[in-house]
């Protein structure tokens, strides 16, 4: 048998939160067995990072992952509440040796063609086809990568947290639509984003209740900030 590591074991945890909470009908639930080839978090690490020539900080150790496929889309359906969410992310290994996305937008802008040729897509909703993904953006030196969040209705924001700390995020929000733009400049108050603020909202207001093990006060906090 397998033993798993500390971040596989809390990504399985998450899963089973999902499919056997009562209220929440999960469409898809999947996770791949571990690739032993992948070899140690810390071996990943090495071969990534001289794979794509950047530095990435120590945490990322942390969050790595010999799934060759995670993912989950999901739905909660109470008296007063409706809420979704869905996540689809594999090991970082496959992200930064995959191509980048391809932009499907008529008349793209030249320079957001430029700065899509350098994401690698470490998240996105292929099951809803929301039209949503994170990327890492790979640089041209060997600076750590950057995140970013590309949704096709509302546009491209670079994300404040690195690729640990997304990871970590993503296990906390389930990958609820919208949780993104809490670690964004985007203008959450502007009438746009009035779906995003409320999915935000009601998944703080919620997820603490049904979820109790994990901490939920640092996003209360910063939602109340960006809200200002």
């Amino acid at each position: 048998m397998t033993n798993l590591m500390e971040f596989e074991r809390r990504i399985k945890m998450t899963l089973e939160s999902l499919s056997k909470h009562p209220s929440i009908e999960c469409e898809v639930l999947r996770c791949s067995p571990v690739n032993e080839d992948f070899g140690s978090a810390s071996e990943m690490l090495q071969v990534i990072g001289a794979l794509c020539n950047a530095r990435f900080p120590a945490g990322t150790r942390e969050v790595l992952f010999r799934f060759e496929e995670v993912a989950a889309q999901w739905s909660l359906q109470e008296s007063t509440v409706k809420l979704s969410g869905e996540f689809h992310v594999k090991p970082l290994l496959f992200a930064v040796t995959a191509p980048p996305p391809h932009i499907s937008w008529k008349e793209a802008p030249k320079d957001l063609q430029r700065l899509h040729s350098h994401f690698r897509v470490i998240d996105d909703t292929p099951e809803t086809g929301a039209g949503i993904m994170a990327s890492m953006r790979m640089g041209e030196d060997s600076s750590a990568p950057e995140i970013w969040i590309t949704d096709v209705s509302l546009g491209t924001y670079r994300m404040r947290i690195d690729y640990a700390a997304y990871m970590e995020n993503l296990l906390v929000t389930k990958g609820t639509f919208g949780w993104h733009y809490l670690f964004t400049e985007a203008p959450l108050r502007e009438s746009q984003f009035s779906y995003v603020r409320r999915n935000i909202q009601t998944m703080l207001q919620v997820f603490p209740r049904i979820f109790p093990g994990l901490a939920y006060a640092p996003l209360q906090e910063l939602f109340a900030e960006r809200l200002r």
